[in-house]
Order: structure tokens, then sequence, then C-alpha cells
């Protein structure tokens, strides 16, 4: 008697997992007007920058007695005049031609987390809040413990994402089209000479329950200012990197999602794991012209093949 053979259940998961295809990402700069990728058919399209650093002047009170003293000394001698404020309105201008469904900023929109440049840096992304804006904090907008500074965070972040998330619900997900993104603040103030994120281990409980709740065939990315991986494959330093990258690396090398969203290095890079999954690094905007487009198939490939750009 011929009786029929079901694959085990981890067989089945596995097939399903290798069937959801990786999204198409182009690193990208302002100074290239012509020739941009076109949005094809059943993709949804993130626009992804970063660190576009506002420097502002501190008053006295803001200034004395914290590591800001040395974080304003670094935006003169380095930053200021190589920031390009108006790259911001630059890739404002793109919009019609890329046609974002989602615009992801991962965070450092302040250079030393003052009140005055997050409420400058609103006002600067307003154009691109038409076209879903979302934003998580860098390690600059959490850069000291200041409660008025911090509040205005608070403001900054309702104002630069959809209508009733708040900061203090991170991690959580936001949903665009079908495509899952898990949003992560590891941003807190640490002492002088670190400049690092920290994932505690209750932020990452947090995201295993998130990833159990997303449907295993949809693609999902994680948005996250501080890149776990760096261009040669290898975590980032102690001092600049992020504590619990290796918790990330994992999810990105095993499949559990499609793509890391990243900025902190200020130097634009891409990193294509062997079955496909990306570690996108989109640079400074401000200091480098740097922004990426990531377009996700919102259905799974049959046999398991990847899409090719």
């Amino acid at each position: 008697m011929i009786t029929s053979f079901k694959p085990p259940v981890f067989r089945l998961r596995f097939l399903r997992t290798m069937q959801r295809p990786v999204p198409i990402c182009h690193l990208l700069n302002i100074a290239q007007k012509d020739n941009l990728p076109s949005k094809k058919d059943g993709f949804v399209r993130l626009l992804h920058f970063s660190d576009i650093h506002i420097g502002l002047s501190p008053s006295l009170r803001e200034l004395l007695f914290t590591k800001r003293i040395l974080g304003y000394l670094n935006h003169l001698i380095r930053r200021k005049h190589r920031i390009h404020v108006d790259f911001i309105q630059s890739l404002a201008q793109l919009l019609p031609q890329l046609q974002p469904d989602a615009v992801l900023c991962t965070g450092d929109l302040s250079s030393i987390g003052i009140s005055a440049e997050f409420q400058t840096a609103e006002k600067l992304l307003q154009p691109f809040k038409k076209y879903n804006l979302i934003y998580v904090p860098g390690n600059h907008d959490r850069y000291v413990s200041d409660e008025k500074a911090f509040d205005t965070l608070h403001q900054t972040f309702r104002h630069c994402n959809p209508d009733g998330l708040q900061l203090d619900a991170l991690p959580a997900i936001h949903v665009v089209k079908g495509v899952a993104l898990i949003l992560l603040n590891p941003a807190c103030p640490v002492t002088y000479h670190l400049s690092c994120g920290i994932l505690n281990t209750v932020m990452q409980h947090r995201v295993d329950e998130l990833l159990e709740d997303i449907p295993e065939e949809t693609p999902r990315a994680i948005a996250c200012h501080f890149p776990p991986l760096m261009p040669n494959d290898t975590l980032a330093g102690w001092r600049h990197g992020l504590r619990g990258a290796s918790f990330l690396a994992a999810k990105l090398k095993e499949g559990k999602v499609d793509a890391i969203l990243s900025g902190h290095e200020h130097k634009p890079f891409l990193l294509k794991m062997p079955r496909g999954q990306l570690q996108l690094c989109a640079g400074s905007l401000t200091l480098e012209g740097s922004y990426t487009i990531c377009d996700f198939p919102n259905q799974p490939c049959a046999a398991g093949l990847y899409p090719q750009s």
C-alpha cells in the first residue's frame, strides 16, 4: 500500500523562509539627478536617509558641565563647514520622482541634542511627512541627560512619525503596505569617551516577541540607528558600536529579518549575506550627500527565487 508522505514541520518552515524575497537596495548620492531607479510594480519603496546633524549654538546652561562641550567643539572644528543643510531640500525635491511609500530617517537629527536643533530639524523634514515619514533616534539625539531636550525629542518623535506612535513604545512594529518595519531605540546618554548604543536584554526580548507576531512570509526589516555589522562583516567596536549588536546580527544572518537599515557611520555601505539579507547604512545626508532606496517585494517569490535589480 502506498501512503502519502508529509514533510516534517521544520522542513516546511525552512522552505517558507527561503521563499521570502529580499529587498533590492540602491546606494545613491544627492548629486545624481538622472537615471534614478524607477519603482517597479508590486514593490514597496522605502526612501532611507540618516545623520543630518543640525548644529546650532547652545546656551551657556546647555553647554556647561556636560558632554556637549566636547560635542560642540567637534562640530565647530570638524563638521560645521562640511554640513550641507540644503541637501535635505534637494532630496525633498526628488520625492515626486522617487515615489516612496515611506521615508525613513535613522537618527542623529541633532549634533549635541538641544531643543532648538530638534525644532529646526522638524521644520526641515516637513516635506517628507506627506510621504509617510518614520524616524528613530540616534546617539546625538539622546546626547546627555537633559529633561527639557528629552521632552522636545519626544515631541519631535511624535511629529515625525505616524499618528499615535510614541517614543516610549519602542521597540514597535510599523507596517508599510505589507512590509513590517521594527523600530528600535538603543540611543541613551553615555560617558564622554563613548558614542555607542545599548540594546539591552529587555529590548532584545521584545524584538523576539515582535518577530513571532509577524507572519513568516511577510517582508520585514529593522530600523536602528546603529548598524550591528560593519562593511567587513564584523561587529562594530565597543566605543562606537552597539551593545547587543551580536543579537541583531544573528537575526539577520539567520534570515529572521530581510534587512537592517541604519545610519551612525557617515560613509554609506551595503553588506549582503550569503542568502541575500542586507545590512544597509545610509551614511550622512548632509555630510556625504548619501541616501538609499530600498524596494521590498510585497509578496513571496515562487520557488525561493530572489528578484534581481
